[in-house]
């Protein structure tokens, strides 16, 4: 962009920030579901019951739908997150706001997870029947009676290997592109490549982030399970601290600062 023949430049770039953000993201996750506790908990009960409703209908291909509607429904948290950060309010009702804005992009996105999807389903798929045939077995036998149980070695590490692997790369190009969608109105695909981005350059700090909420986890399911309901909410908006921390430097006043207001 240029104004008064000063060039501006407009473009996303994601930071690379240090492994101590993880944590950093963990507290101000925990900041904002304080400050508004009861409407994320609330929030957070409907986005985890929805597609766990649409599963309980047992039809083949519900799964599509809850892939096209999971974006969505992680747009209005994001935003939510988003205007709370602010020190606006949080309404639970704009849980359902990505019906109503962005909705075409965020679809796409659904549509591009579920292409992925498919695609290392099917790469599964071929290596477990070429597993199936070298061990002797059929392909249905496997499924009836499990991998381990029939085949073992190389050939069940190449199989973890690549289920591993193919749902870390499918996650790294979706984990910030519903927030980029969102709260920057950035197109799908571009969203994608930027979440690619963001996601390889901070991994290190993302890892510390997820053993934080695993262990929380593990606490919090050993408290007879009561703790879930402050760390699951926590969980969810750790994907808009970090996106936060990554994209909008500004917003965050950079490295280990915080703007929430209660």
């Amino acid at each position: 962009m240029q104004h008064n023949d000063t060039v501006i430049d407009t473009a996303i770039e994601p930071r690379r920030l240090p492994i101590a953000s993880g944590w950093h993201w963990v507290t101000r996750a925990f900041a904002l579901y304080r400050a508004h506790w009861l409407q994320w908990t609330v929030m957070t009960a409907l986005f985890l019951a929805i597609p766990l409703l649409l599963a309980a209908t047992r039809l083949d291909w519900i799964w599509m739908v809850t892939s096209l509607v999971m974006p969505i429904l992680s747009a209005g948290l994001l935003e939510s997150a988003d205007r709370a950060q602010r020190g606006g309010p949080v309404n639970v009702g704009d849980l359902f706001n990505g019906f109503k804005y962005r909705t075409r992009q965020l679809l796409r996105l659904g549509i591009w997870y579920l292409v992925a999807m498919a695609a290392l389903t099917g790469l599964l798929t071929l290596i477990l029947r070429t597993l199936a045939a070298q061990a002797g077995v059929t392909f249905e036998q496997i499924q009836q009676q499990g991998l381990a149980e029939l085949v073992s070695g190389p050939g069940l590490a190449l199989f973890g290997i690549v289920g591993v692997a193919g749902m870390i790369l499918i996650y790294s190009f979706y984990f910030f592109a519903p927030a980029l969608v969102t709260l920057r109105e950035v197109k799908a695909v571009e969203a994608m490549r930027l979440s690619y981005v963001a996601f390889w350059r901070n991994l290190a700090p993302l890892l510390v982030t997820s053993v934080v909420l695993v262990l929380l986890t593990a606490v919090a399911a050993s408290l007879l399970m009561v703790g879930l309901i402050v760390v699951t909410p926590v969980g969810l908006l750790v994907s808009y601290t970090a996106f936060a921390d990554i994209f909008d430097e500004d917003l965050v006043g950079g490295h280990g600062r915080t703007s929430i207001q209660g």
